[in-house]
């Protein structure tokens, strides 16, 4: 992000920031415009699969994602505001957003913000989510984060995931234990 651009950390119910939400899709036709690609959509199609094992996942887990999802605002700077608060080291406050739909563009998190269309558990649609929204980006720029995060992600060793598994498998109990062990 450039030094300009101004982040914030906040959460939010996922289906409250599913109907502020857009995804720019490269492929996606007749959505966005009738002539084909638009120059800087960098998404890929969400996965109807994907989206429903996703929903399952939250279903028996009973809980939401703990990690958070990247967006950028695209509404208008006057309806996005912090106030500054006085505790902690100065950085916190309240954020207020007078959002509306396509106010804030989805750069790594799609699949997992839209998964929980697919849940049955309906109080899992309660728990917050963590968001953190870049104001005044450029979509190039937008999607050099996409970029960024996606190409240079590296998956878990197999030896590392087996020992965390392990130590897991320790403090589960039933069938999470022995999983975990095995």
């Amino acid at each position: 992000a450039k030094p300009s651009a101004e982040v914030f950390t906040f959460s939010i119910k996922p289906l409250d920031m599913m109907r502020i939400c857009s995804v720019a899709h490269r492929k996606a036709k007749n959505i966005y415009e009738t002539d084909g690609l638009r120059k800087g959509h960098y998404q890929r199609i969400l996965q109807k699969g994907r989206l429903k094992s996703i929903g399952q996942y939250l279903d028996e887990e009973k809980s939401s994602f703990k990690n958070n999802l990247l967006v950028s605002f695209r509404g208008k700077n006057s309806n996005i505001n912090f106030n500054k608060g006085r505790k902690g080291q100065g950085r916190g406050g309240e954020l207020i957003i007078k959002a509306c739909p396509g106010s804030f563009h989805i750069i790594d998190g799609q699949h997992r913000l839209f998964g929980y269309s697919g849940t049955d558990e309906k109080h899992i649609l309660e728990h917050p989510l963590i968001v953190t929204v870049f104001k005044d980006l450029e979509q190039l720029e937008e999607a050099q984060i996409f970029l960024d995060i996606n190409q240079y992600q590296k998956k878990v060793d197999v030896g590392l995931r087996s020992e965390v598994l392990y130590l897991l498998g320790e403090s589960a109990t039933g069938k999470d234990q022995v999983r975990n062990l095995a």
